[in-house]
């Protein structure tokens, strides 16, 4: 009987059943398991970083990716060796530094929403600094214009001509609607962002913004 010989395996004559890998073929295979392994490993710690990433924002991926890579190129070469020793962790250099890179751009997120809340929160009270100034700089017949408008908390319908209605507006305290069918007046309201700062800090007794 003749056996039909083909590279890594030989063939059995019919009726033998399944293949008989010659020793080079098995030597062959054990040597692909590990890699096989290996190549599994990484897909699965793609796919975790893959699903990971796939719930944040892609400015902070690019901020972790950043930092992940300058982290390498700082890091001595020795210390990759030590900690896939010490830990027997493959790529656990790579996940180390990585780990780092998250946490640190996690605390720069929260650094930048805690210095934006700050800035904002400066900003706002320097601004109703300068508008309560502003309000405060009025003389007696623009203060009496404001009561007016404090009073009926609606638009008002004023002369445009008028230099304390002009400067008013000027100020920026209250802002032109529209101008009036009949005559020269024309209506005017509160400008929003003084309005409510307006109603807040008015004191009737010493008719000041405080």
């Amino acid at each position: 009987m003749r056996l039909r010989v083909v590279p890594g395996f030989i063939s059995p004559p019919p009726g033998f059943g399944g293949l008989c890998y010659t020793p080079t073929a098995r030597a062959c295979v054990n040597i692909s398991i590990p890699l096989q392994l290996r190549v599994i490993e990484m897909l699965e710690s793609l796919l975790t970083l893959a699903k990971f990433f796939a719930e944040k924002s892609v400015s902070r991926f690019m901020i972790t990716i950043v930092i992940f890579f300058l982290i390498l190129m700082l890091v001595p070469e020795n210390l990759s060796e030590y900690l896939e020793k010490k830990s027997a962790i493959p790529y656990s250099m790579q996940l180390f530094c990585f780990s780092i890179a998250f946490v640190s751009t996690l605390i720069l997120d929260r650094v930048v929403i805690l210095f934006l809340r700050m800035f904002y929160l400066i900003r706002g009270f320097v601004k109703k600094r300068k508008m309560l100034k502003n309000l405060n700089s009025l003389n007696a017949e623009q203060i009496r214009i404001i009561e007016l408008f404090l009073q009926y908390n609606c638009q008002l319908t004023l002369c445009p001509d008028n230099p304390n209605v002009a400067l008013l507006v000027k100020m920026r305290i209250i802002s032109f609607v529209r101008k009036c069918s009949l005559g020269n007046d024309s209506q005017f309201q509160l400008n929003p962002e003084y309005e409510d700062l307006i109603f807040e800090t008015w004191n009737p007794c010493t008719k000041r913004f405080e």
